[in-house]
């Protein structure tokens, strides 16, 4: 999961914080709830500088998932990051698949 966020209505409410989200979602999306059903391992990365979701709902989605787990904190814009932290972003994916037991062909 990168720079995602922990529901759309926790979104639509920070940028509409008066405005009635809830009665006009479909789907509410809420990833927050669903990932502690999760039966696969979860990588969580998110980037403190992201401006658009902040870093505390990274934090929330990786609190809720279940083990294995790992959270990879990166450099950059919610667009960017992946380019703007390279090797961090490299590094860190290469760490998770290897901690799960996935190998380079």
């Amino acid at each position: 999961l990168e720079s995602s966020f922990t529901s759309l209505v926790d979104m639509a409410s920070r940028v509409a914080r008066f405005f009635p989200v809830r009665r006009l979602l479909h789907s509410e999306y809420p990833t927050e709830s669903i990932l502690p059903y999760v039966s696969c391992p979860v990588l969580v990365i998110h980037s403190p500088d992201d401006e658009v979701i902040p870093f505390s709902q990274g934090l929330r989605l990786y609190e809720a998932a279940p083990e294995p787990k790992a959270f990879l904190e990166i450099g950059g814009d919610h667009n960017g990051g992946f380019i703007l932290s390279g090797e961090t972003y490299r590094q860190g994916l290469k760490s998770f698949l290897s901690a799960i037991g996935f190998t380079a062909r």
